[in-house]
């Protein structure tokens, strides 16, 4: 799994200001291989629950293939279109 936790001494609350409290947040980490075939990491770090995290993680490893498939289709389009007279 790409979501990894981590103990931290100044925690923050829902909004985003500092707690004074010591606490864990968590860090998502993923590893793809992008559309010209090298291998590239993505990372956001400190999330304030593992369910934010996962949701991220989810949603990042939706948009990538996407991403990635829609450049290599274009690319193609683009060097077929040269090709012809």
């Amino acid at each position: 799994m790409a979501v990894s936790s981590r103990q931290v001494k100044n925690k923050r609350d829902s909004n985003g200001v500092l707690t004074g409290r010591p606490g864990t947040v968590y860090d998502v980490n993923i590893k793809y291989t992008a559309p010209d075939g090298k291998k590239k990491s993505y990372a956001k770090k400190g999330f304030a629950t593992k369910k934010e995290a996962t949701q991220h993680e989810a949603e990042m490893k939706n948009e990538a293939p996407k991403s990635g498939a829609n450049c290599v289709n274009h690319f193609t389009a683009e060097t077929d279109r040269r090709k012809l007279p």
